[in-house]
């Protein structure tokens, strides 16, 4: 009868151990099915960026070979993920080939554990179109060993193609004044520093361009008296335009210059500016 009891103790204590077993193996089970989910949800939300996004991610392993490539590679560069992997960069043609060699070494670099800064590279479409992207990329660590390369390149095309124009616009708007028989300067808002000066204003004031730029109307020694406020070196914020009005300027060899100006504000480049164009009416006025 002992041994009966002893039995089912042992029996007992055996099911006992055993739920235990089951409950840490639900518990663990749940830890899995809960980190499961999560990097579910974290994939889902990474291609979901991806999809959206003109960011596309490469990864590329040492032999500088493309493992994996984000879905959206095919809406922003033209070509499918499966075009790309198994690929080395140069095997792919993804890049212009004066980029080639520079993406190259970059790669190299943060395989090697250096800080490589990010670049812009010009990527070749299928059809021959040129994306310009920013490139970053960054290592990724395996049992403390540099394994692969995350890059990630943003397409910056648009922005790219916008400040050429808007540098190309203002190149041509500035010959166009340089042009002008009519003395026109530039000069900040804030100090009153000339940012722009053309040839003909050059002649009316006898200075060179190098003398002029960077200085103010006062360092220059050309405000005759306070009533020309727009050389007094003051600030014109708020001054609304002024049609042609006269002033008279001191000249570099100290003769004097009467002279008509319009006036306005305007931006050059990010800067609140003054653009002043003067009409020399000095030998008009002695005729009379």
């Amino acid at each position: 009868m002992k041994d009966e009891s002893r039995s089912v103790g042992r029996l007992l204590d055996v099911l006992d151990e055993a739920k235990g077993l089951v409950a840490e193996f639900a518990d663990e089970a749940f830890k899995s099915k809960t980190a499961e989910e999560a990097l579910r949800e974290s994939e889902e939300r990474y291609r979901s960026h991806f999809s959206l996004a003109n960011d596309v991610m490469f990864t590329l392993d040492r032999q500088l070979t493309i493992r994996s490539v984000s879905s959206n590679s095919e809406r922003v560069l033209g070509y499918k993920p499966e075009e790309l992997a198994g690929k080395t960069i140069a095997e792919a043609n993804l890049l212009h080939a004066d980029d080639m060699q520079e993406a190259i070494d970059n790669t190299q670099r943060v395989l090697a554990g250096e800080v490589s800064p990010s670049s812009i590279f010009r990527f070749m479409t299928p059809n021959g179109d040129i994306v310009i992207g920013e490139v970053s990329s960054i290592p990724l660590h395996r049992d403390g060993q540099i394994v692969e390369v995350i890059t990630v390149a943003r397409d910056i095309t648009t922005r790219i193609n916008t400040e050429n124009f808007l540098r190309e616009s203002s190149e041509r708007y500035l010959l166009i004044l340089d042009s002008l028989p009519s003395a026109v300067c530039i000069l900040k808002a804030e100090d009153t520093r000339f940012t722009f000066a053309n040839q003909a204003f050059c002649t009316l004031s006898g200075h060179e361009i190098r003398d002029i730029i960077g200085k103010t109307p006062v360092e220059l020694k050309l405000p005759v008296g306070l009533d020309d406020f727009f050389f007094n070196g003051k600030s014109n914020a708020g001054v609304p335009p002024a049609d042609l009005r006269k002033q008279r300027l001191k000249k570099k060899d100290g003769t004097m210059a009467d002279v008509f100006v319009s006036s306005g504000p305007m931006k050059y480049g990010e800067e609140d500016c003054l653009i002043m164009v003067m009409t020399d009416v000095t030998s008009y006025k002695r005729s009379l």
